[in-house]
């Protein structure tokens, strides 16, 4: 049996599906919060019917809580653990250390002592470093420099965790997606990108971005778990796209007027500087990593999961129109 960490979220949820069209059990951790009105929804846009949705076994949970660990980790073979925190707010700092780092090192000791065998760890392109010239691959390491987001290391925390567990027996692979595009909530995730581009802008930031769609970030777990990939980690990534040529594909699938102003980094500079003043009487703003990753090109390369596991990968494009009716 199969047991999905973060099944609510955007990777947990396309997983367990594709489980599921495998007729394969599955287990779907989920937490006392969790919107299970949103899961049915993301679900049935997927194709599940009623018998398919009889077939999950959820269970309540926590990163956080060992003993609930125990108790979901009972009868299970493979983990895909998809569950984090995303936030690049400075105010969830503690947050992200506590479940990405902590959460999974709970995880990763739970299943040493439970006798799983396998663990399929969803990481982030976060937790690997970046290029000076050429793409960003799996042998590219994460380094520390003040334009690292907190969210990253604590993703190259996690992941670091995931490794140890491989040195003690667990089998571990491992992916390092981008910008994943797929049904979600607008406030989760990479959900606000997509609610950025659904809502459309006539400005857009000098950066780029690195996207991939759910729908083969699933596939490259669930392939990477049956062809035994263990002791790798693949990159995920369709493509690299500037945000104006982002925010022009997306004007074309949710008919929107298209970017026509360029946001001067200097801007962008004074707007989270600004926002930390706007915190101060509680308004919304963004946060300096941010800013910072709006100014910066994407370079990231896809090659290993091509080769090794097949993968095609979805164009940016298509994925916006495959969601647009969500």
């Amino acid at each position: 049996m199969n047991l999905i960490t973060g099944a609510t979220g955007i990777v947990g949820l396309r997983i367990v599906y594709d489980l599921l069209k495998r007729n394969e059990q599955v287990r779907a951790l989920k937490r006392e919060s969790s919107d299970m009105g949103f899961a049915e929804k993301v679900l049935r846009f997927y194709g599940a019917q009623d018998g398919d949705l009889k077939n999950i076994d959820w269970i309540e949970g926590d990163l956080l809580d060992i003993f609930s660990l125990e108790k979901a980790l009972e009868g299970i073979t493979t983990v895909y653990h998809c569950a984090a925190l995303v936030s690049y707010n400075p105010k969830d700092e503690k947050k992200l250390f506590k479940i990405n780092e902590g959460g999974t090192k709970n995880l990763v000791n739970t299943c040493l002592t439970s006798g799983i065998k396998t663990i399929c760890h969803v990481s982030s392109v976060a937790a690997l470093g970046v290029e000076k010239e050429g793409p960003t691959t799996e042998k590219t390491h994460w380094q520390r420099d003040e334009n690292r987001s907190i969210y990253g290391l604590t993703k190259f925390l996690a992941e670091r965790e995931v490794w140890r567990s491989s040195a003690e027996g667990l089998n571990v692979t491992v992916v390092n997606p981008s910008i994943i595009l797929g049904p979600s909530k607008p406030d989760q995730s990479s959900g606000m990108l997509v609610n950025i581009l659904r809502n459309g802008s006539k400005y857009y930031p000098s950066g780029g971005v690195g996207l991939v769609d759910v729908r083969d970030v699933s596939q490259a777990c669930i392939t990477a778990v049956e062809k035994e990939k263990f002791g790798e980690r693949y990159l995920l990534n369709s493509e690299n796209l500037s945000f104006q040529d982002l925010l022009s594909k997306a004007a074309q699938s949710f008919g929107n007027e298209g970017p026509k102003t360029k946001l001067p980094d200097f801007l962008l500079e004074m707007a989270w500087r600004l926002s930390l003043i706007a915190r101060l009487f509680g308004i919304k703003s963004i946060s300096k990593e941010t800013a910072r990753s709006a100014q910066r090109q994407t370079n990231y390369g896809n090659s290993k999961a091509k080769g090794d596991l097949g993968i095609a990968f979805i164009p940016a494009g298509e994925s916006l129109e495959w969601i647009k009716s969500f």
